[in-house]
C-alpha cells in the first residue's frame, strides 16, 4: 500500500493523502484544496444547492469536495465514490477525522455497466488515476516542460489495477432513496460520458445539476454537453484552472 502523508491545508484543516512521493502528493492535494476551498469552482454559474441537499460524488478521491460542502451545508448527505484502494483509505480516514456526518463512501466507480474495469493507478501522483491512460500523454508532455524528462516520467508511471464499478441507476437502487439528486459531481479523469451513460432514462428527471471536469479529447466535452443539453439542462463550460495547454474544462449544467 502507498504511504499515507498528512497535508495541512490552514491551521484548523488538513487531511490525509497517499502518495509514493513526500512532496508530489502533497502538493496535488494542496491544488485541489485551492481549487476547491478558495476558487469555489463547484458553486459557481448558477448552481445552487438547499441546506439538506443530496449530493452524488463520482470521482471522490481523499475527500476534499466532500468536506467543502459539508462545511457549506452541514445538513447535506453525501454519497462518494472512490475505486482506487490506496485513495479509498485515505477517503476514509479524512472522513473520520473531520467526522463528517451523512457522508457515506463505496470503494467503486461509477460508470457505464456493472462489473469490474482495468485502470492505471499513479502512486506519485493518485488524483490522476485513470481508466483510460492514453488520455495522460498530454499531461505528461506539459509536465515534462516544467519539470524534466525524468521527473514526469517518474510521477506517470502507474501500475494495472482491476476495480468494481456501477451505474449510477444500479447504486440509486441499491441505495433505496428516491429522493431528488441536488447535485452530481464528476470528476473521473476521462469517464465523465460513462457516468452520465450510466443513468437510465427514468432516473435523469431526478438529477438536478451536474458539475463535473471534463477532459476534451476525442469529442469527449461536446458529446458530454449535447447530452445534458438533450437531457433538459442549461450548460456552461469554462477552461479549468491547472497546466496551461491543458484540455480540462468544467461543465456546469442546470435544470432549465
Amino acid at each position: 500500500m502507498t504511504e499515507l502523508h498528512f497535508v495541512q491545508f490552514t491551521e484548523d484543516l488538513g487531511s490525509y493523502t497517499p502518495s509514493q512521493h513526500p512532496e508530489y502528493g502533497p502538493h496535488e492535494a494542496m491544488y485541489i484544496y485551492s481549487e476547491i476551498f478558495e476558487n469555489r469552482s463547484y458553486l459557481k454559474n448558477q448552481v445552487t444547492l438547499p441546506a439538506d441537499a443530496l449530493i452524488i460524488d463520482a470521482g471522490a478521491n481523499i475527500g476534499i469536495f466532500a468536506l467543502f460542502m459539508k462545511q457549506e451545508f452541514p445538513r447535506a448527505e453525501i454519497l462518494a465514490f472512490e475505486p482506487i484502494p490506496e485513495i479509498f483509505e485515505a477517503l476514509t480516514r479524512n472522513i473520520e477525522l473531520q467526522a463528517l456526518e451523512s457522508v457515506s463512501s463505496f470503494p467503486i466507480g461509477l460508470g457505464d455497466t456493472d462489473g469490474e474495469v482495468s485502470f492505471t493507478y499513479y502512486p506519485s501522483l493518485p488524483s490522476n488515476s485513470t481508466r483510460y491512460p492514453a488520455d495522460k500523454e498530454l499531461s505528461r508532455h506539459l509536465m515534462t516542460g516544467l519539470m524534466g524528462a525524468e521527473a514526469a516520467s517518474r510521477i506517470y508511471t502507474g501500475s494495472e489495477i482491476t476495480v468494481p464499478i456501477a451505474r449510477l441507476s444500479t447504486v440509486l437502487r441499491r441505495h433505496g432513496s428516491t429522493r431528488q439528486v441536488d447535485l452530481l459531481k464528476i470528476d473521473v479523469e476521462g469517464a465523465e460520458l460513462d457516468v452520465l451513460r450510466g443513468i437510465d432514462d427514468a432516473d435523469w428527471p431526478r438529477i438536478r445539476q451536474v458539475v463535473a471536469e471534463v477532459e476534451d479529447f476525442h469529442g469527449r466535452l461536446s458529446a458530454f454537453c449535447t447530452l445534458l443539453q438533450e437531457k433538459g439542462f442549461s450548460v456552461v463550460d469554462e477552461a479549468a484552472d491547472g497546466l496551461s495547454g491543458s484540455k480540462n474544462h468544467m461543465v456546469y449544467a442546470v435544470r432549465a
